[in-house]
């Protein structure tokens, strides 16, 4: 019973968000879908109000999720890769006397910071030390999203093959500019620069998303400069740390986390002309499904 009041309360949010904006939804790990990775999109029966919107502005999509927005290619997930590799690589804090720190204070111990053509910049978040963004780093660093899968982490057996390598970009296929990750402990973001492309590079902003529901914190995305906002909502089991200053670039996909009963569903769709004359606004929201963060 209370799986089943969760999604009607997911489905009526991402309803009445989709009658505004273009929304893709990302299950995670204890969604109501497949277990293994690639993570099957959330069944229609299960958001059936929400997928009224579907295709124009609603997208039930698989985990990981790669899409265009804006002409900015973005690559995503729940986080379970991260987490996984976290289990068997060392990320822990070297000692003080070794200590590699940024203007901003983030502890950087990734593969990343060996290479001399490949830096990590810009790294901002709410605590100093953050191996999770350190392991997304280099997951992108080894160009594979998966690295320690299908050892530890469960995946579909593909045969001919493997969907989780990052190839190299070219003039049909561009890098992603944006990677992101839920299930981060705290917030945090970075931007990897090739250093052979000179300082033209764009880069790609990287970002590690916290639990919306415990902690309150979403993102919003210039995708014209990359640059980020950190937003900070009340909830009412949000536990931001008192001491966590916000950064001045922040990423990724935004969580949003709303309640709303079934008559403001059909007033939304009342003034937005209903889900067929629902139009795209030019902006984008990803949140992640009901069971991930209701």
């Amino acid at each position: 019973l209370g799986v089943a009041s969760a999604l009607g309360d997911a489905d009526v949010a991402l309803a009445r968000l989709a009658a505004l904006l273009p929304v893709d939804v990302i299950p995670g790990d204890g969604d109501p879908t497949t277990s293994a990775l690639p993570q099957q999109p959330v069944h229609p029966l299960l958001l059936p109000t929400a997928h009224r919107y579907a295709p124009k502005t609603f997208v039930s999509a698989t985990n990981p999720h790669e899409c265009l927005v804006g002409g900015v290619k973005m690559l995503g997930h729940a986080g379970q890769p991260v987490l996984d590799l976290l289990k068997h690589a060392d990320y822990t804090t070297a000692s003080s006397a070794e200590q590699k720190t940024t203007a901003v204070g983030l502890e950087r111990r990734s593969c990343v910071e060996g290479d001399a053509e490949c830096v990590c910049v810009d790294r901002v978040g709410d605590a100093r030390d953050d191996a999770f963004l350190a392991a997304l780093e280099d997951t992108l660093y080894w160009g594979h999203l998966a690295p320690t899968a299908p050892d530890s982490l469960a995946v579909y057996p593909f045969q001919e093959a493997d969907p989780f390598v990052l190839d190299a970009p070219d003039d049909d296929d561009p890098p992603a500019r944006l990677v992101f990750a839920g299930g981060a402990r705290d917030f945090a973001t970075s931007v990897a620069k090739r250093t052979s492309l000179g300082p033209d590079d764009p880069g790609c902003r990287i970002v590690a998303l916290p639990s919306f529901a415990q902690t309150g914190v979403a993102a919003l995305v210039d995708l014209d400069t990359l640059e980020v906002e950190r937003l900070c909502f009340k909830t009412a089991s949000a536990t931001v740390p008192a001491a966590a200053a916000p950064p001045k670039t922040t990423t990724a996909g935004a969580a949003t986390k709303q309640t709303a009963r079934a008559d403001d569903v059909a007033a939304t769709d009342e003034k937005a002309g209903g889900p067929d004359e629902a139009t795209d606004k030019g902006s984008a929201a990803a949140a992640p499904s009901a069971a991930e963060e209701p």
